[in-house]
């Protein structure tokens, strides 16, 4: 389990992207899950904005309440997680920063994830004053 860890590690820092099979305890059903990496920026400036809390959480799942995952950004602004394929809601927080959406203009911040492809995802915060 130790050399699967080593790769993941690599293969993150690569940004390649990574699907993975673990097989469930006793059942032959496997768990699927892609890499999802992507940047917070401030929605005036464009400087990726370090120390911003990501919180993932999956839409449309019979678990009550679904589990979020929670990330922080790198100094850089970057993130990177594994999460399963479907829908998630993604709040993204930072003092003095409101959330806007995402790159597409959704203000819900939707995402989708898919394996078999990069999962990229870009998050702009407000800054206090306006632009």
């Amino acid at each position: 389990m130790h050399t699967l860890s080593n790769l993941m590690r690599f293969a993150m820092m690569l940004g390649l992207v990574v699907t993975l099979n673990f097989a469930t305890a006793g059942t032959s059903d496997a768990a699927t899950f892609a890499l999802a990496i992507g940047g917070v920026r401030d929605a005036c400036t464009g400087a990726h904005l370090g120390g911003a809390s990501l919180t993932f959480t999956p839409v449309g799942t019979s678990e009550h309440p679904p589990a979020p995952i929670r990330i922080a950004t790198n100094p850089g602004g970057q993130f990177r997680t594994l999460l399963a394929p479907g829908d998630y809601s993604v709040a993204v927080l930072l003092d003095g920063y409101s959330q806007v959406g995402n790159t597409d203009g959704d203000a819900v911040s939707i995402i989708t994830m898919s394996t078999g492809r990069v999962n990229h995802f870009s998050f702009a915060l407000h800054p206090p004053s306006p632009c």
